[in-house]
């Protein structure tokens, strides 16, 4: 196995509304870069009032090697 060093992470969220029970309108979307090993992420965005949001996220973590690792998932909320 190969050690490797932390090197940075870059998290992407996109963040959807459900419309017309089956499709999605895009609300925003934001993307940070740390290069802090314990970097925290911080981000405000303005929902347009209640229904069904769902969050797209994707973590890529960059070692010194030069390898991604990639974390991705969905949140889904109705409000």
């Amino acid at each position: 196995a190969v050690d490797t060093t932390f090197v940075s992470a870059k998290l992407t969220v996109k963040v959807e509304k459900k419309f017309l029970f089956f499709f999605w309108d895009e609300v925003g979307t934001w993307t940070s870069t740390c290069t802090e090993v314990f970097g925290r992420y911080y981000h405000e965005m303005p929902l347009t009032g209640a229904g069904t949001y769902r969050a797209t996220f994707v973590l890529e973590v960059t070692g010194t090697d030069g390898t991604v690792d990639v974390i991705d998932g969905v949140i889904e909320n109705a409000t």
